[in-house]
C-alpha cells in the first residue's frame, strides 16, 4: 500500500511541476498525510459536547466513546495536545486514567488562562485514543463560573491534524 502511495504522489507530483501547479503537491501532502481527530464518532461535525454539573464530585468525559482518529498512512502518533483556553478558578484535566507509557504533562496557567496537557510517546492510533477517552474534567467549587469551557485538542504524527473542540457545558 505504501508503495502504491508513493506512486500515486509522484505522479501527482510530476504532473503538477509539469502544468506549473507545484503549490498543490504541498496541499495534497498536507491533507492526505495529517491524521485527523474526530472527537464524537458518529455524530455530526468532529466536536464534542458534554455538561458538568456544579457542585458534582465526578469528573466528565471530554471525549466521546465512539470517538476516531483517521489518516491515509501510518498508524502512530508522536503527541497529542489538550488545551483547555478559558481556565477558570479550581478548573481541572485529570489524566489519572492514562496508560503510563505516555509521557503526560499538566501545566495549569492563571496567568495565561489555560490548561495544556501533552502527551507524547510514538505509540499506535488506538493506543492514543484511549489515553484520550481516558481524560476527565472537573471542577470541585460548588459555585463554580457557568461560562462553558472550551477544549482543544491536536494531534501530530508529523503534520498537525486538524484542531477539534469539546464544550463543556456547567450547569
Amino acid at each position: 500500500n505504501l508503495s502504491l502511495i508513493i506512486l500515486l504522489f509522484a505522479v501527482f507530483a510530476f504532473a503538477s511541476f509539469a502544468e506549473g501547479r507545484g503549490s498543490d503537491i504541498t496541499a495534497f501532502s498536507t491533507t492526505r498525510l495529517t491524521p485527523t481527530l474526530d472527537l464524537n464518532g458518529t455524530g455530526t461535525g468532529s466536536n464534542y459536547e458534554v455538561e458538568f454539573t456544579k457542585g458534582s464530585t465526578e469528573a466528565v468525559v471530554i471525549v466521546d466513546s465512539d470517538a476516531t482518529i483517521t489518516s491515509l498512512t501510518g498508524t502512530k502518533l508522536k503527541f497529542a495536545e489538550i488545551e483547555l483556553t478559558n481556565y477558570q478558578d479550581s478548573d481541572e484535566i485529570q489524566t489519572t486514567g492514562v496508560n503510563s507509557k505516555f509521557e503526560i504533562t499538566n501545566t495549569t496557567s492563571t496567568t495565561e488562562a489555560n490548561i495544556k496537557v501533552k502527551l507524547a510517546g510514538e505509540h499506535t492510533f488506538a493506543d492514543y485514543l484511549t489515553a484520550l477517552k481516558a481524560l476527565r474534567y472537573i471542577n470541585n467549587d460548588s459555585n463554580c463560573d457557568a461560562t462553558t469551557r472550551e477544549i482543544t485538542f491536536r494531534l501530530c504524527n508529523g503534520p498537525y491534524s486538524n484542531i477539534a473542540t469539546t464544550e463543556v457545558a456547567i450547569k
